[in-house]
């Protein structure tokens, strides 16, 4: 796989994680008399590491031009455990995050303190499922790294040196 198409990929996993983790993935509404509002939590509000490592990947994918191919797979190296983490802690803590963005917004709107007594407060909650999606970006954007780092680079040198003539006699001829 060439280079190119690697990185035309990544640069489509790079634009899904954030429109993935920016999707509510959990709405809450609370009961009328707390208010009745609607909160929505993202991915962003949940973990708020997704930010830094949307901006970690834009960097390295900008490096990843700009650079030799040797400094470029180095730094996706690098972020490939970085990556595999946080698909881990996203996979693993879901619920727990989801749980606590919750009860912290709240807290904020109603003063109300404690996941039993807000449990009162809410009247529906909808899970959208919508962080399947962004798992299923970051499981696409780790793979990506992974072709990435062990696609084939073709150098500008080789590309721009000419065909070699087969017969000495064409050679003299395109000498004139």
């Amino acid at each position: 796989m060439k280079q190119r198409s690697v990185l035309a990929f990544w640069l489509v996993t790079l634009l899904l994680i954030p429109l993935a983790a920016g999707i509510s993935w959990l709405d809450v509404t609370l009961s009328p008399a707390s208010g009745g509002q609607v909160i929505g939590v993202t991915g962003f509000k949940a973990f708020p590491i997704i930010g830094a490592l949307i901006l970690l990947q834009a960097a390295s994918f900008l490096a990843a031009i700009f650079t030799p191919a040797a400094v470029s797979k180095a730094i996706a190296v690098v972020q490939v455990p970085i990556v595999a983490w946080h698909l881990f802690m996203v996979l693993t803590s879901i619920l727990g995050a989801l749980e606590s963005t919750v009860s912290a917004e709240i807290t904020r709107l109603t003063g109300v303190v404690g996941v039993d007594s807000q449990a009162q407060l809410i009247e529906l909650t909808a899970s959208s499922n919508l962080w399947y999606v962004y798992c299923l970006a970051l499981a696409l954007n780790l793979i990506t790294l992974f072709a990435f780092i062990f696609a084939r680079s073709v150098s500008l040198e080789a590309k721009a040196q000419p065909a070699e003539v087969s017969d000495a006699g064409e050679l003299w001829e395109s000498q004139n």
